[in-house]
């Protein structure tokens, strides 16, 4: 007789083990599937220990009261997973406090309800890994998109043939970027998009070792790996490696260290510059990165354009003198002007000036954004006015208001800079130019992205006003000598959050190093002959990236702040908002019970379906510390409650 520890692949109530005990007449192999019996239904569960009776044990099972039920029946002759998958997922599941059934379904192959007509992965063999010499450590590379690919070239023919090559993209643009310029290798992709079918031949091929270099997003991730000799996490500083939809929500880039150091193989940072995460890591590890490392720009290439100055001087728009200047010399050289504007729509609050009243969406209390209807690519049916306001955060949408709902006055102001407003002033100025907008509003998929930077390559495209969306195309522009401009500095300096500063030193990195020209339109004023010390947007031009990072580490350690300390994140979601507050109060007290401190709750929105409020509290610990607090928080979540670890996004 044999006792068997399987885990349902499904959220059990309970502790976050999520192993249940079952018995066999024959030994199984970890990573088979199985299906067990759990109260009255049949669920496919991976076994993950098998351990044999001895008489002695099993003549005392036998006389106890209860009976432990045997599996169902038997769906792999083989492990359809393999130690390595399980040993990731089982951090995973302690890592990120999630069960662990659900995790492990990121793990399996996808399975058809017939299972007979999946034979092939069910019973497909991994052979033995190679018996090469431990090489785990984490690396850096810093530099442009051309010059890591050129790296990565060296690395690959580098590594030895019977080693598999992993690269981590951050996005499908970068995924199909890097699977043309290594064509040569004959890499496999692995993306979200691949058909069933297609799947099911990677997943056995990399398995049985027979592909060399993937390529992926973060679903590969979970694909059982027959040796992987080298890991490379593509443009390490993206925001797209966060998965932010699904539960858990997760950080590929940690999961990507953890699969490199379970395979004992080299994980490489690339990017154009280091993140705080990356140098904390490295520091753990002795290694510093040099001063002559960080890549750098020309300071007199970046012109910082005082607002303020222009206003003195007569400036009545949002336009300043240098910006048109600098547009007509592109139109004259023919070259391409890149306006990137950090905010969509219109006007991006609407006040009123007699009340002070602002407009805001009824659901989540975020303000309204006024949008131009004709740029929408979904206009309200029977809708008639020309403008409409939107929620980017219920993502709903609302009929225009020109009187206050408060007071009753006409006196609105529409305030604020969007894509749309900026693109309207630059058509005015410029009325004979090709001008097109590149963001979530008005292109979608990855196709229409494409395509419109595809009109910018060719010319059709003099201007284009583009969010942060860009930043993923700009190693595309380069070759075309743009010209960035930037209106608001403000937009992306000025957000309360840990990570606002770091963003803004990636993409304004991203952009100097891209652009031929850049001018930044500046509300901030700044007197060398009063000030000692720049702005931090001046430091920021001036290339002293390693100081600012260097004091933004400190100033993590300081506040408790990530890599330094781990956040978590407890959320209480339901439709009616008084149940979510109260859900969240009571966890609250019953995490202060068993002696865990957490601040909260705090109000955010989570779109899905009609809506949800959701109440968030937030517990600071450091490594050693979360480990413990996320046991015990685990058992004391209800229905509607998660855990997020270090969300990207705390305000």
């Amino acid at each position: 007789m044999y006792i068997l520890q399987v885990v349902p692949l499904t959220k059990l109530p309970g502790a976050l083990g999520q192993t249940l005990t079952y018995q066999s007449t024959e030994p199984l192999e970890p990573g088979t599937a199985v299906i067990v019996n759990v109260h009255t239904r049949n669920i496919t569960g991976i076994l993950i220990f098998c351990q044999i009776l001895t008489k002695d044990k099993e003549r005392d099972l036998n006389k106890q009261s209860y009976t432990i039920k045997s599996i169902d029946s038997i769906l792999s002759t083989t492990p359809l997973l393999t130690q390595k998958q399980i040993s990731l997922a089982q951090w995973m599941s302690e890592f990120y406090a999630f069960s662990l059934g659900v995790i492990l379904k990121l793990f399996i192959p996808r399975l058809t309800k017939v299972v007979k007509r999946y034979p092939k992965v069910l019973t497909i063999e991994t052979p033995p890994s190679p018996d090469l010499p431990p090489q785990s450590y984490p690396r850096a590379f810093l530099g442009d998109a051309s010059t890591r690919l050129k790296h990565y070239k060296s690395l690959i023919q580098k590594t030895p043939l019977e080693q598999q090559i992993l690269i981590l993209c951050p996005d499908k643009h970068s995924l199909a970027r890097l699977t043309k310029d290594l064509a040569e290798y004959n890499p496999v992709s692995i993306s979200g998009d691949l058909t069933t079918k297609r799947y099911r031949e990677l997943w056995m091929q990399i398995k049985a070792g027979q592909s060399r270099l993937i390529i992926t997003t973060r679903n590969g991730l979970f694909f059982p790996y027959y040796h992987l000799g080298l890991l490379i996490i593509e443009d390490a500083t993206a925001e797209n490696h966060a998965s932010s939809e699904m539960k858990p929500k997760y950080n590929a880039i940690d999961i990507a260290y953890q699969l490199a150091a379970l395979h004992q193989a080299p994980c490489i940072y690339a990017s154009l510059l280091p993140s705080i995460r990356l140098i904390h890591t490295l520091q753990n590890h002795s290694i510093s990165i040099p001063e002559e490392l960080f890549p750098q720009w020309s300071p007199e290439n970046i012109q910082i354009v005082s607002m303020m100055d222009q206003y003195r001087s007569g400036l009545e728009g949002s336009v300043s003198e240098p910006v048109i200047q600098s547009i007509k010399t592109a139109l004259a050289e023919q070259k391409p002007t890149i306006i990137f504007v950090n905010r969509r729509g219109e006007s991006t609050y609407i006040a009123c000036d007699d009340c002070g009243h602002h407009l805001r969406d009824p659901y989540s209390g975020s303000l309204l954004v006024e949008h131009r209807v004709d740029t929408l690519q979904s206009i309200p049916q029977g809708y008639r006015d020309t403008h409409v306001l939107v929620s980017h955060k219920s993502h709903k949408w609302f009929k225009m208001l020109h009187t206050c709902p408060k007071c009753g006055s006409d006196n609105l102001r529409r305030g604020g800079l969007g894509i749309e407003k900026l693109a309207r002033i630059i058509q005015a100025i410029f009325p004979h130019i090709s001008l097109d907008m590149l963001s979530g509003d008005h292109s979608n998929t990855q196709e229409d992205q494409e395509q419109r930077i595809e009109e910018v390559l060719n010319g059709n495209t003099q201007v284009l006003l583009a969010t942060s969306m860009i930043y993923k195309f700009l190693p595309h522009l380069q070759p075309t000598q743009f010209n960035l401009i930037i209106p608001s500095a403000e937009a992306l300096l000025g957000i309360p959050d840990y990570l606002s500063l770091e963003k803004a030193i990636h993409t304004l990195g991203a952009g100097f190093m891209s652009s031929e020209h850049t001018i930044i339109q500046s509300f901030q004023e700044w007197n060398p002959d009063e000030q000692s010390t720049p702005p931090m947007l001046h430091r920021i031009a001036h290339g002293s990236i390693r100081q600012i990072l260097t004091e933004e580490q400190a100033q993590r350690n300081t506040y408790h702040y990530p890599p330094y300390y781990q956040i978590i994140a407890i959320h209480s979601a339901h439709g009616m908002r008084t149940k979510a507050l109260h859900q969240a109060k009571k966890t609250k007290q019953a995490l202060r019970a068993i002696g865990i401190k957490a601040l909260g709750p705090l109000e955010s929105y989570r779109p899905r379906g009609k809506g949800q409020s959701v109440f968030t509290l937030i517990i600071k610990a450091t490594d050693t510390e979360a480990v413990a607090i996320k046991r015990k928080v685990t058992p004391v979540l209800g229905h509607g409650q998660d855990v997020e670890i270090n969300p990207p996004n705390l305000v």
